[in-house]
């Protein structure tokens, strides 16, 4: 499954509401992160 620009940047921007720890959230990190976990099943 792959996703769109619009939809990393809409789930970085809504991910930022609800986390304080970590490094900051991007969209590319975000992709990044998605595609590592897909590729683990």
């Amino acid at each position: 499954m792959n996703f769109d620009k619009p939809f990393w940047a809409a789930a970085t921007a809504e991910m930022v509401k609800h986390t304080s720890l970590g490094p900051a959230k991007t969209a590319p990190g975000c992709k990044s992160k998605w595609q590592r976990t897909i590729a683990d099943q």
